[in-house]
């Protein structure tokens, strides 16, 4: 309702331009409003996937078969792994969250250059064990 009656004053029609806190305003809470139900989709749909090809490991973040690929060039993998949960007091807000944002977050990590791919945010130690099992056999091995 809020955001019904600013728009309707930044949008109407007239000589005068908004003031600048309002278009601020307005733009803040349509992205507040875009994260939240990005949140509750991801919460309802959203899925992780991941599949290897003769070149590449590729990570999907999808909701609703909408999604985006992350592609990893396998040769330059390096101790794909099972990790713990990172130690954090929002880990378990982290999960109800679409990780959109690129790696931090996940129970199975590698090194890809000089930086740590996590992903994988809603396994636990068991199953990561058993993803990054089934993953080795398709990577190549190290030099």
């Amino acid at each position: 309702m809020a955001e019904h009656k600013v728009s309707s004053k930044v949008f109407a029609a007239g000589d005068l331009a908004p003031p600048p806190f309002l278009l601020f305003w307005l733009a803040g809470w349509t992205l507040g409003g875009l994260y939240v139900l990005a949140t509750v989709l991801w919460q309802l749909a959203g899925r992780e996937a991941v599949s290897v090809t003769a070149s590449a490991l590729i990570h999907r973040i999808e909701i609703f078969g909408i999604g985006i690929d992350r592609s990893y060039d396998t040769s330059h993998i390096r101790h794909l792994r099972a990790t713990e949960a990172l130690a954090s007091p929002y880990w378990y807000q982290r999960t109800m969250l679409p990780p959109l944002s690129g790696s931090g977050a996940g129970q199975v990590a590698f090194d890809y250059g000089g930086r740590t791919i996590r992903f994988g945010t809603s396994l636990d130690r068991a199953e990561a064990s058993l993803l990054v099992a089934s993953l080795l056999p398709h990577l190549p091995r190290p030099l």
